[in-house]
């Protein structure tokens, strides 16, 4: 960022809150008070990714070139599909406008919440965003602890994600338990991770309905 970290950060925790093979996110508090999520891309990691789908296609074309039965599930096909979605997640302001066109579209819908972003703090290669207190939506005895009704919890969930596919044609294209959290001071659920989106045309939006 080219920046002085004192001038924007108070702390940047050095163990981090969660990881994964791309990136990994640490817990940060900035001048204002603000607690922040850093999501951070291991270093190196593109050379790794392209080194490694290197290989990948040299074994897919030789698994077409010499086996039938591979070659009916076009392997190359397969792994060139992977590498169009890897890329798209190591590309992170793509992912900062990914969260920012999802909570356009959900400005008015009370049922979820969207972190804020902080664009003055992010690159390609690192995201600041809004630190998220919540509980993972599987996670259901903490929920049941709270008096919080998991029927309900899964009742909107599904409504949220239908309104995504059916009525946006965009939508969130990751959405395991570590990527969804109930919010039980703001009766919400938020979203988390956005590098992996979809798209849906109006004619498979209606089909799909």
């Amino acid at each position: 960022l080219e920046i002085k970290i004192k001038d924007h950060f108070i702390s940047i925790d050095r163990e981090p809150i969660a990881a994964a093979s791309l990136a990994q996110v640490h817990k940060a508090r900035l001048q204002n008070g603000e607690d922040v999520a850093l999501k951070i891309q291991r270093p190196d990691i593109k050379e790794t990714i392209e080194a490694d789908i290197m290989v990948m296609k040299q074994i897919a074309r030789s698994l077409e070139k010499h086996s039938a039965n591979a070659k009916a599930f076009q392997p190359m096909r397969i792994v060139e599909s992977f590498e169009q979605s890897i890329q798209e997640e190591l590309q992170f302001l793509k992912e900062i406008e990914h969260m920012e066109r999802f909570a356009k579209n959900f400005k008015d819908n009370e049922d979820i919440y969207v972190p804020k972003v902080y664009r003055e703090l992010s690159s390609d290669r690192l995201i600041c965003m809004e630190y998220i207190e919540g509980i993972k939506i599987s996670e259901v005895e903490k929920l049941k602890a709270l008096d919080i009704d998991c029927k309900m919890v899964a009742k909107v969930g599904v409504d949220l994600y239908m309104e995504q596919v059916l009525e946006h044609g965009f939508f969130h294209a990751d959405p395991h338990p570590g990527n969804l959290f109930v919010l039980p001071d703001r009766d919400q659920i938020c979203f988390l991770d956005y590098g992996m989106m979809g798209t849906l045309l109006p004619k498979d939006k209606e089909l799909l309905s």
